[in-house]
């Protein structure tokens, strides 16, 4: 009668150790999946001069003091949500971080803009001012001069405000409708184009003077502050790299997919990955295995000699070749040897001798004397080792 099979439950300590290594992976992946998140967030608030960037080149300095002053600073990161912000005559939008978009971006921009009170672009390029049919250019400052008074007279900018020079600057192609401010050569710092049929008041400014590390110089904080901030709702505006602006019959890839649904698919990610380490098949313990081929020693002593003579150690291989022959000597007529200590060999040239016929004088020099020093020496050295070796080996 066959016995019945026996189930062995698996051990406490492997359960256990299981678990552990089960509870390590999901916190890991926890911590790196929380580590993607915060660098990704910080990563899309870092472009020049952005109102969440604090670093050198941000504007968060500008934008936090504007907050704090009155105004309701609202930061717009989408096409849609500026046309969902509710852009009235008691809006000022701020527009910042240009980047190449659609072609339907400025004629959408100007759309959700139309009421506004005012509009202001940031170090905007010659090509995204044309497509926003404004009568202005971008030009070089002289680059001499670090600071340049006003010389206009706006309800914003006062003659004697000072404010810091960029490499780059503004000029207006009508001159009769615009107002140019901190002229340096003919570049302006700030253009201000009336309020038109297309745009509201549009105001043109270099981003140089609202960056946190300059924003204190001069009198860059106030005339940035009384620029931006005319009003008590202020829409910072940061377009997206997919961002056209889109109407109700478009359809937005970045809009349309919730907040909550990446960290998600990331979360869901790293679940993945922790299963596939709890489940996958896990190293064992290193077991020794013999080589399929053992190499002789007199075999790596040979090659050994031979990548000295091809570096030209010759003195070094004549040595490996000596110490080769006195360890197969030693070892056929029963004598100790050891390279090492490198002692006296008279004991081994005796019984060499005896066990070979040859003469003491001739195998002293080979196994105690001086070694070559060119390879022909060394060529007729290892032969006569070699020899010896033989005579002593097949000697009855």
């Amino acid at each position: 009668m066959t016995a019945p099979a026996v189930t062995v439950p698996a051990s406490p300590t492997k359960r256990g150790r299981r678990w552990w290594y089960l509870g390590v992976t999901v916190l890991v992946a926890v911590v790196v999946g929380a580590v993607v998140l915060i660098t990704s967030r910080q990563s899309i608030h870092n472009g020049w001069l952005d109102p969440g960037n604090p670093r050198p080149e941000g504007a968060a300095a500008l934008a936090a003091v504007i907050d704090s002053h009155g105004a309701d600073v609202r930061v717009i990161r989408s096409g849609r949500g500026l046309e969902r912000a509710g852009v009235d005559a008691n809006t000022t939008v701020v527009v910042s971080s240009i980047i190449d978009v659609g072609d339907k971006w400025a004629p959408r921009l100007l759309a959700a803009v139309r009421e506004a009170h005012r509009l202001v672009l940031i170090d905007p390029t010659s090509p995204q001012l044309g497509s926003l049919n404004l009568p202005v250019g971008t030009t070089q400052a002289t680059g001499v001069r670090d600071t340049v008074p006003a010389r206009c007279s706006t309800e914003f900018v006062s003659p004697t405000d000072t404010v810091s020079v960029a490499k780059n600057g503004f000029r207006p192609f009508r001159l009769d409708s615009a107002v140019e401010c901190f002229i340096d050569g003919e570049a302006a710092q700030l253009v201000v184009l009336p309020r038109s049929a297309e745009h509201p008041e549009t105001v043109v400014l270099t981003g140089d003077l609202l960056r946190n590390d300059t924003i204190t110089r001069v009198d860059n904080a106030g005339v940035a502050i009384r620029t931006l901030a005319p009003t008590d709702k202020v829409v910072w505006y940061v377009p997206d790299w997919t961002d056209t602006l889109t109407d109700g019959s478009d359809v937005s890839s970045g809009d349309d997919i919730p907040d909550a649904v990446r960290p998600l698919v990331l979360l869901a990610g790293f679940g993945l990955l922790a299963a596939m380490l709890w489940r996958g098949r896990r190293f064992g313990a290193l077991v020794t295995e013999p080589l399929p081929v053992v190499v002789k020693s007199d075999e790596t002593t040979r090659a050994r000699g031979r990548l000295y003579h091809r570096s030209r150690a010759i003195t070094r291989s004549a040595a490996a070749l000596r110490v080769h022959t006195l360890q197969k000597i030693s070892v056929t007529v029963g004598l100790p040897y050891d390279p090492r200590s490198a002692g006296p060999v008279d004991a081994i040239v005796d019984a060499a001798s005896a066990a070979s016929g040859w003469d003491p004088s001739q195998i002293h020099p080979l196994l105690a004397g001086p070694l070559p020093v060119d390879d022909d020496g060394l060529v007729l050295f290892a032969r006569a080792l070699s020899d010896l070796e033989k005579e002593v080996r097949f000697t009855p």
